[in-house]
């Protein structure tokens, strides 16, 4: 799992490791040449998994979100090494209604000290003069962001940012793939576009006709624009609490071929009964091809699972 392609800038103190190096991938692309692995698609990953059969093993490259680097540097290199790999999409990104909320967060955090804002009447105050308290303020807001439906979003943010004079959708402008490039991108054979909702909502804190929506909507706005079918989904943030086996219902309902989450772990025969609910290794997050060699063979996903295997939700 991936999300930018992007020489790594600053982040606040406890946001998600989500920005890899073009060097850095190209470095993980030859780890796995030196490997012997093979590099496929999603489509390969089920029809491996459903027949039960492989000389070799293999590994899928998936970036969630839809930033625009994945077309201006990831895709050049991995178009030269010939690697297939996947895009999940936010439907609101290309249309420029998504607010990357994380991105303006970690400037918030970063660039003031004091933070102070009311909420559904409740004040909230956080001191960011240190590295702690920007941790703190950080952990809390996500957890605030996260836990409010997306019709309320849209005055949260106003609450949180607009008193900084923050643009809402200047990083959504900025950061995001645009319809024109992931029409480009599509019509790759090594590419393939997958759904990743129309807002980026915990689908845990939906009902269910709004899980639905969420779903049904980003797929059917992609097909639109790309003229082939969507096949592939991935949860969004997709850890513990935040998608289960309600949404695998879901997407089970709706025929995708496969669905990711962010459960740590690696690609197992069980898996072909699971195909809604395959776990990944977040390859930022391991920090080095060292602990990325401990990851793969199983080690890293053994002791963070408490050595239980990563099967379903």
């Amino acid at each position: 799992m991936f999300h930018r392609v992007c020489q790594p800038g600053r982040r606040a103190p406890g946001s998600s490791q989500i920005e890899t190096s073009p060097e850095q991938l190209e470095a993980i692309i030859r780890f796995f040449v030196e490997r012997h692995y093979n590099f496929v698609s999603l489509d390969e990953v089920c029809q491996i998994l459903q027949e039960k059969k492989t000389d070799h093993k293999f590994v899928a490259f998936t970036f969630d979100d839809g930033y625009a680097d994945i077309f201006t540097a990831a895709y050049p290199i991995l178009k030269q090494s010939n690697v297939p790999f996947a895009i999940y999409i936010i439907s609101d990104f290309p249309d420029r209604k998504a607010i990357l909320w994380w991105y303006l967060l970690d400037d918030l955090v970063t660039e003031q000290t004091t933070i102070r804002f009311e909420w559904k009447g409740q004040p909230y105050s956080f001191d960011c003069s240190t590295q702690q308290g920007q941790v703190h303020a950080n952990a809390i807001l996500k957890r605030l962001i996260k836990a409010t439906a997306p019709k309320d979003q849209p005055g949260l943010f106003d609450a949180v940012f607009k008193p900084y004079h923050f643009d809402l959708y200047q990083k959504t402008k900025e950061l995001a793939l645009s319809w024109q490039q992931i029409e480009k991108l599509s019509a790759d054979d090594l590419v393939t576009i997958g759904a990743h909702t129309v807002t980026h909502p915990v689908l845990a804190n939906l009902d269910g006709n709004d899980v639905r929506e969420e779903i049904a909507g980003s797929r059917q706005k992609i097909q639109a624009h790309v003229a082939k079918p969507v096949e592939h989904f991935a949860y969004p943030y997709g850890g513990v609490g935040e998608s289960g086996w309600r949404e695998v219902g879901i997407v089970k309902e709706q025929d995708f071929r496969s669905a990711v989450t962010t459960h740590y772990g690696n690609i197992q025969w069980n898996h072909r009964q699971y195909l809604e609910c395959l776990p990944r290794l977040n390859v930022p997050a391991l920090g080095s091809l060292d602990t990325l060699e401990l990851a793969i063979n199983g080690l890293i996903p053994a002791r963070k699972n408490r050595f239980k295997r990563v099967i379903t939700c």
